[in-house]
């Protein structure tokens, strides 16, 4: 820590109790085009040490939907797509194994995690390809950690004196690659309703998203930390890209937002 003049200049350090408990909202906005949706859900999450190592585990369970378009699932229309969706979003409950020092290191359970999706949507069994979306499950909870946690470890903050919260933001753009493996579904939507593809055509589906134009992505991430132990208060991670292709246009946005309420020790 160095003091300079009035400033109070320090890194932000992993500090988080080996044993926590806080119940989480997550709020999951999605937007293409003139299509949206919201989801609103609750969690538990409880954090404990884990068993012979230094590392702390970060379990999420007990999910439930709050609501669907700000209706309660209870009045949504049961053939409604998006309960579906709130049913896989609500098995997502991963459990986390965080480094000392706070870094993400795994998504323990896996196999469990992917067979409670699936079977979400109606799959007994785990399909050909089950390791990839094994991976996207990770890659989800990573992201989430980052958020949280892991963008803002080592990063700097400065106060006139020292204070119970500390917000901060970064962004970055990413690849047009990315954009690719997101926008890639709805421009064949789009260009089937228009009859400019045949409904089974991988060939020429390829062939359509190949000389597609994809715009780089940006990411947003703002969090709200409490200063001496990291943990959050309010992490927030922001999406938006777009792809065209001929007169087929796809803009995107997407917006993942968690509120931690930290149940006193």
């Amino acid at each position: 820590m160095l003091v300079l003049g009035t400033l109070l200049v320090a890194a932000m350090q992993f500090a988080w109790p080996a044993h926590a408990e806080a119940q989480v909202e997550l709020t999951d906005e999605r937007s293409v085009g003139e299509e949206s949706r919201t989801i609103v859900m609750t969690m538990r999450l409880r954090v404990e040490p884990d068993a012979s190592t230094d590392r702390i585990v970060v379990r999420l369970s007990d999910a439930r939907i709050k609501s669907i378009d700000g209706s309660s699932p209870g009045d949504t229309d049961p053939a409604h797509t998006l309960l579906a969706v709130g049913r896989v979003m609500k098995n997502m409950t991963s459990t986390l194994v965080i480094s000392r020092d706070g870094r993400y290191l795994e998504t323990r359970d896996l196999d469990r995690l992917v067979h409670d999706v699936l079977s979400a949507v109606g799959l007994p069994s785990l399909p050909l390809g089950s390791d990839a979306f094994a991976s996207l499950l990770s890659d989800v909870a990573a992201e989430d950690w980052s958020t949280w946690v892991g963008a803002w470890l080592g990063k700097g903050l400065e106060s006139s004196e020292p204070s119970g919260r500390t917000r901060l933001t970064a962004s970055a753009v990413v690849s047009s690659d990315a954009v690719r493996m997101y926008t890639r579904g709805f421009l064949i939507d789009l260009a089937r309703e228009a009859k400019e593809l045949g409904d089974n055509d991988p060939v020429a589906s390829e062939r359509f998203l190949e000389k597609a134009v994809y715009s780089p992505m940006t990411a947003t991430l703002t969090a709200e930390l409490e200063t001496a132990t990291m943990r959050p208060i309010f992490a927030e991670r922001t999406r938006t890209f777009s792809a065209s292709k001929g007169k087929h246009k796809v803009e995107g946005r997407e917006r993942r937002t968690h509120r931690f309420t930290w149940v006193a020790n």
